[in-house]
């Protein structure tokens, strides 16, 4: 395969390919398959999208180095998005390992970074921010994004998404009639 991709393009080639086998193989499996082309393919533009797609499928214990290394290939080569995005996944995961203090600022510097791609992605950045705001019991700071979330969304399950969010919100402020 990698005689007919230079190696940049083989790097999203195999980054699409992770998510397809996380949703057909499931997670363990996908990351004893890719890990080795992982390291492979280290240093080359867009290995940012491997590390972190990568990082999806990893052990908890390995996702904070993929995520990095995502970090570093994006910076190296200064994709933003792939920056940005990165930024987004790896401060969600902060939050739920509870570090929700190195979380928000990293969520909230996303979605200042991704505001230059528009509105489309940004759902997903202010989604993440509402729940790392009710994980820090700021439920105002919660609701606002929340409510963001759902003014942005764009698809139907996304905005189920940030229904539900919002509703659990605002439960949590004790606003049931409003959830």
């Amino acid at each position: 395969m990698k005689e007919n991709y230079s190696e940049s393009k083989l790097c999203i080639l195999i980054a699409c390919r992770i998510v397809n086998a996380i949703h057909l193989r499931g997670e363990e499996d996908t990351y004893a398959t890719f890990r080795n082309i992982f390291q492979e393919l280290q240093g080359h533009e867009n290995h940012g999208y491997v590390a972190r797609n990568l990082a999806s499928a990893a052990r908890r214990e390995d996702k904070e180095c993929l995520f990095l290394a995502a970090i570093e290939n994006f910076s190296e080569y200064q994709d933003d998005f792939g920056l940005f995005s990165t930024m987004c996944n790896r401060g969600s995961f902060l939050c739920v390992s509870a570090r929700q203090s190195q979380a928000l600022p990293l969520l909230l510097e996303s979605a200042n970074g991704m505001r230059q791609f528009g509105q489309i992605h940004l759902h997903i950045v202010y989604n993440n921010i509402g729940m790392c705001y009710i994980t820090l019991n700021n439920a105002s700071e919660a609701s606002k994004y929340l409510s963001l979330t759902k003014k942005v969304v764009k698809t139907n399950m996304s905005l189920l998404t940030a229904q539900t969010n919002l509703a659990c919100a605002l439960v949590f402020m004790e606003q049931t009639t409003r959830a």
